[in-house]
């Protein structure tokens, strides 16, 4: 059984993913509070606690997204033009 109130620390590696965006939630039988930190070298630590207890660990879920950042060239180069 999840524990009630006790930090769930884990980390996030995005070093050599390239430019992103990320979205954090954990889903289950009741809300969790997120705390999270970018340390600004390609990794983020994050804590949650969750409020309410779950059967098995296995009732909530962390669900993370990754949306890489797409620039649009607004001018092409000579060479290409």
């Amino acid at each position: 059984m999840l524990c009630v109130c006790v930090v769930d620390p884990f980390t996030i590696i995005t070093r050599e993913a390239g430019a992103g965006a990320i979205s954090l939630g954990v889903e289950g039988p009741s809300k969790a509070v997120i705390d999270y930190q970018d340390r600004r070298d390609g990794t983020s630590d994050v804590n949650y606690v969750v409020t309410e207890p779950g059967a098995i660990a296995s009732h909530y879920d962390a669900v993370l997204r990754f949306t890489l950042l797409i620039h649009c060239i607004t001018t092409l180069p000579p060479h290409l033009q």
